[in-house]
Parts: structure tokens; C-alpha cells; sequence
């Protein structure tokens, strides 16, 4: 197996510097052969380390940065909404073309159901917490528009793109950061998680056909969440472990991966896209199962303890089905002999492919850094030329 080396980038950047010299650069000099390009992302606001064209920001809210093909959303009410900087272009398009001529690897990156302004329009699928309370930014992948829409994006993507693979970000119920708690609620080990649960009506009726009552669950968990909130329970108190409620939320947790995975499932009926998932490592189980549903997956990585953090997913399959991101920043890369250390030491591993994020957000001088890593790991036995 070859390994690639990769560079994640968002179109606009790509569009604001140039596409024909942005991926002559990249192919050229710095020496990559896969791009991964966003398709679908939930809102920016970009403050940039260099100017592309004469811009130093950027910024958007939730949308495609391609233009859809409408024919491929006809069984849903939710429709990607087009990216007003794009006005009747279509970057991705031009990006498709200038890959080919550079003979780069094109992949896409969609972030699927966050957003405030997609969920702000499709409101009726909208997930909704353990209080009763919408989200205001994730929509529900139980939902059966939602399935559709992101079937539907696949398809179309793949369809007309002529992609190496398609990679899904956040294809779950994400996490409700608008909600603050007490810390003894926050730390009991499954009450602490409840701001990613769902119990809208599309996540009530999946469990219903596995024969889980969905709000006896629900009021279950609220029940003793309040009693472990209030410090009404005993510390030493081991009953909720051993409760018959406990078992029920327990069982309704276990369940919500098939719900991704099915998805998945779907997908696959409409559309032979080769698939990665992105792993977030607070998504958990449901994160993992979608990653092996997939058959490969993208994992962020700091730098640190770099081959540690990426062990982490050694129970979801090998390194060759793993995409390792790098960050580039000072936070995580010091300097360029470090950066060459550490994917000298990740190519050893043996990945399917070491990537960089992202280039828009990139300093000059970490670009020569990318440069001389790549270079340096191509030497090894196994790198792609």
C-alpha cells in the first residue's frame, strides 16, 4: 500500500489565492497527492496568518460551498443551502479539474447536520435533550428528512465530483455546549453525557421498534440527574448502578449506534462512495462504530504523545484504513525539524495516509515545514511518489 500524504483545505481559501496556483504549489512544491476540500461546513469565521488574494478573513454560515444538484433531494424537505460568497460559481467544480490536471487525489469533507442557520430552517428536525429543549444547531440524524438529505448529498457529491472518497464529519447527535451543570451531575459516568442524547420523535419511534420506551428512559434519567444535582444522593449510595433504571437509559444508549449505522447503510444503497469517517473522540461508541461501518476513518492527532493518542483507536482496525491529521500550529508544532520527526515516526506506523490541516490557516514558514516532511518521509519504503 502506497501511503499519500495529504492537505485539508477549504475551497474559498483555494478560490481566494488562485486555483490553478494554489494547487500547482501544492502538488508541485510542497509535494502532496490528495486534497481534501470541504464541501459542507457548519460556520465560519476566519482570521487568516497570510493574505489570500487581498483577504485576511473570511467568514460564512452554515452551507455548501458547491452548488447542488437538485434532482438528487427530491424525497426530502431539507436541502443544502448554496454559500453566498460562491454567488453562481462553482469553486468545486473548477477545483475538480484543476486536481486532475495536477494529478491530485480529490476528496470532499462534509460536516453534516450542525449549523444554526440549517437548523433554523429545518427546525422539525432538530434534536431535541433530555429536557424537552431543541437544539439550536444539530439536526437529527433519526430523522427520516435528515437520512434523506444526507443520502442525497453523498450521492450528489459523488456523482459529479469524480472523487477519490467522501468524508463524514459528525454524522451523530454532537454535544449541546449552550448547557451548563453542576459538577456532581457532570461527573456521574452516564449521566455526564446526557448533553448528546436525542429524544425527539424519529429517536422515540427507532427505539420503539427495539422495544425501548424512549420517555421512560427519559424521566428515568431526569429523576436521578435531579436527585444527583441537588445532592439529595448518598456518595456511597451504589443503588443507581444496580437499578432497573439504570439497565433501561443503559440499553437506550447501546441502541443509538444503529441508528448511524444504518445510515450508513443507506448511503451505500444509493451510492458506491468510497467512505471515511472523522473521529471526535467525545462522540465515544457511537464515533467508533460509525468509523468501522465506514471501513476507514480520519483521527486528529496533537504531537506530544502523538503514537499514544492514535493507539486509542487500535479496537476500531488498522492503521492502513487511518488518515492521521496533523494541526498546524505552534500549539502542536514547534518547528520544522519537529513536524519532520513526527511524520517521519507516524510513516513507520504505517498509515494509509498523513495529512495536514489547514491550509488556509497555515503560516508561511509551517508550508516549508510541510515541504520538508514530506520529502523526508518519501525516502522511506512504502511512500507514495
Amino acid at each position: 500500500m502506497q501511503q499519500r500524504f495529504i492537505f485539508w483545505c477549504h475551497p474559498w481559501d483555494i478560490e481566494d489565492e488562485g486555483i490553478d496556483a494554489t494547487l500547482a504549489r501544492l502538488a508541485g512544491d510542497i509535494g502532496i497527492d490528495t486534497l481534501s476540500v470541504t464541501a459542507v461546513h457548519p460556520g465560519i469565521y476566519q482570521v487568516r496568518p497570510r493574505p489570500l488574494g487581498d483577504r485576511w478573513t473570511f467568514q460564512s454560515g452554515a452551507a455548501a460551498h458547491f452548488q447542488p444538484d437538485s434532482k438528487r433531494y427530491g424525497s426530502s424537505r431539507i436541502r443544502p443551502h448554496a454559500a453566498a460568497w460562491m454567488k453562481n460559481r462553482n469553486p468545486l467544480e473548477r477545483i475538480a479539474k484543476a486536481a486532475e490536471r495536477e494529478r491530485l487525489r480529490l476528496r470532499v469533507r462534509v460536516s453534516l447536520l450542525n449549523g444554526e442557520e440549517l437548523v433554523a430552517k429545518y427546525a422539525h428536525a432538530a434534536c431535541v435533550n433530555l429536557f424537552g429543549d431543541p437544539s439550536s444547531d444539530r439536526l437529527c440524524p433519526s430523522h427520516p428528512d435528515v437520512r434523506e438529505y444526507v443520502t442525497g448529498l453523498v450521492e450528489d457529491l459523488w456523482t459529479n465530483y469524480g472523487l477519490e472518497a467522501i468524508e463524514l464529519d459528525g454524522l451523530d447527535w454532537g454535544h449541546d455546549s449552550r448547557i451548563t451543570l453542576t459538577d456532581d451531575a457532570r461527573h456521574d459516568e452516564l449521566l455526564g453525557q446526557f448533553s448528546s442524547w436525542c429524544f425527539c420523535a424519529s429517536c422515540r419511534q427507532r427505539a420503539a421498534e427495539s422495544s425501548i420506551d424512549a420517555e421512560a428512559v427519559r424521566l428515568a434519567a431526569v429523576d436521578h440527574w435531579r436527585l444527583e444535582a441537588s445532592m439529595e444522593i448518598d456518595s456511597l449510595d451504589g443503588d443507581w448502578e444496580t437499578s432497573e433504571a439504570h439497565a433501561l437509559v443503559s440499553r437506550y444508549l447501546n441502541h443509538r449506534p444503529t441508528t448511524i449505522t444504518s445510515l450508513i447503510q443507506l448511503i451505500r444503497t444509493r451510492s458506491p462512495a468510497a467512505l471515511r469517517y472523522h473521529l471526535d473522540p467525545t462522540s465515544g461508541t457511537v464515533c467508533a462504530v460509525a468509523a468501522r461501518e465506514c471501513g476507514a476513518w480520519v483521527q486528529r492527532c496533537g504531537c506530544t504523545e502523538a503514537i499514544k493518542e492514535l493507539q486509542l483507536a487500535g479496537n476500531i482496525g488498522a492503521p492502513s484504513n487511518c488518515d492521521v491529521l496533523i494541526p498546524l500550529s505552534r500549539a502542536t508544532i514547534k518547528d520544522g525539524p519537529s513536524l519532520v520527526a513526527l511524520v517521519h515516526q507516524l510513516s513507520q506506523v504505517g498509515y494509509a495516509g498523513i495529512g495536514f490541516d489547514s491550509y488556509g490557516l497555515t503560516p508561511e514558514p509551517c508550508l516549508d515545514w510541510v515541504r520538508q516532511a514530506v520529502r523526508y518521509a518519501r525516502r522511506e519504503p512504502g511512500a507514495s511518489s
